[in-house]
């Protein structure tokens, strides 16, 4: 995840920079280090996600 196409794949909001339309909500937009237990993470950035699209349908009805 990031801002820079050049050293991220996903924007903030876990949306493909190259392919519009096309969100990651997995743990794969995270680089995982340690051992730490992702789950919560996971969650947080899914429903973030989540939370992005449905006020983007919203704001375009």
């Amino acid at each position: 995840m990031g801002l820079n196409p050049d050293t991220s794949d996903t924007n903030l909001n876990g949306q493909i920079h190259s392919i519009p339309n096309l969100f990651v909500a997995d743990n794969s937009v995270v680089r995982l280090t340690g051992p730490a237990n992702p789950t919560l993470t996971t969650v947080a950035l899914a429903i973030r996600t989540a939370d992005y699209l449905i006020a983007q349908h919203t704001a375009s009805e």
